[in-house]
């Protein structure tokens, strides 16, 4: 399930459980397989929808969406990821992967209302104030290997 993830530009993966109290992510979007086992995960805080996902489904968490366990069989396993964004200065374009929780914005904030607030960083070292297009959801750059 990871490989599936990180090939469709999720990064940063673990493998773990769901909380049993409301959880989320402020500033990032996170996706959620359920790798074994069947669960009952309300996704929404406190008021919303209950679901009972099993082996094989997946959920995508919009940034700000709280999820909480209620139940979970004893082999209940879950594998998450979370998500980049991959920009084009519109000058120069240069591509770079941004990570969604290092950008400032309200939680409510849709990913296309992001275009008009990013800026090349290339474009504004040499003093040009050039905005830079959203391109896609991004893999998270690989670190490369120490030489040794």
């Amino acid at each position: 399930m990871e490989d599936l993830f990180e090939a469709n530009s999720w990064g940063d993966t673990w493998r773990d459980g769901i909380y049993s109290y409301v959880h989320h992510h402020s500033r990032i979007h996170e996706v959620l397989g359920i790798a074994r086992g069947k669960g009952r995960v309300r996704f929404g805080g406190n008021k919303g929808r209950i679901f009972t996902p099993k082996a094989g489904d997946v959920a995508i968490v919009p940034a700000g969406n709280g999820h909480q366990c209620l139940f979970a069989e004893e082999d209940f396993l879950v594998v998450g990821a979370y998500a980049w964004i991959e920009i084009e200065c519109s000058r120069c374009r240069t591509k770079r992967d941004v990570d969604l929780a290092a950008l400032r914005h309200p939680p409510s904030t849709f990913v296309h209302d992001w275009a008009s607030r990013l800026r090349c960083s290339k474009c504004a070292k040499a003093n040009r104030r050039s905005t830079a297009t959203l391109l896609q959801l991004a893999q998270r750059p690989r670190q490369a290997a120490p030489e040794t």
